[in-house]
C-alpha cells in the first residue's frame, strides 16, 4: 500500500499538469483570439468612423444640391415673373402702336375730309 501511495500521488501530480498545461494553453489560445478580436473590433470601428464621414459628406452634399435646387426654383419664378411683365409691357406697347396707327389714320381722314 505504501508503494502504491507515491505512484497514485505521482499520477496525480501529472494529471494536475498536464491538466494545467491544457488550461494554460487554451488561456493562450483565447488571449491570442481575444487579441485577434480586438484587432477586428479595431477595423470594423475604423470603417464604421470612414463609412460616417462618407455618410456625412454625402449629407452635405445632398443638403447643397437641395439649396442649389431652390435657388434655381427661385431664379425661375424670378424669370417667369418678369416674362409675364415683358409680355404685358409688350401688349400694352402693341396696343400703344395700334392706338397711333388708328389716331394718324383718323387725322389723316379728317384732313383729306374738308
Amino acid at each position: 500500500m505504501l508503494t502504491a501511495t507515491p505512484f497514485l500521488f505521482t499520477l496525480l501530480v501529472i494529471a494536475f499538469c498536464t491538466q494545467t498545461a491544457i488550461v494554460t494553453i487554451a488561456l493562450l489560445s483565447h488571449k491570442k483570439d481575444l487579441n485577434l478580436l480586438a484587432e477586428l473590433h479595431t477595423m470594423v470601428s475604423q470603417i464604421l468612423q470612414e463609412q460616417t464621414k462618407d455618410l456625412k459628406a454625402i449629407g452635405e452634399i445632398t443638403r447643397n444640391m437641395n439649396d442649389y435646387a431652390m435657388t434655381l426654383h427661385a431664379r425661375q419664378a424670378v424669370t417667369d415673373e418678369v416674362v409675364k411683365v415683358m409680355m404685358a409691357n409688350a401688349v400694352d406697347l402693341a396696343q400703344a402702336k395700334i392706338d397711333l396707327v388708328n389716331a394718324m389714320k383718323d387725322e389723316a381722314a379728317k384732313g383729306e375730309a374738308p
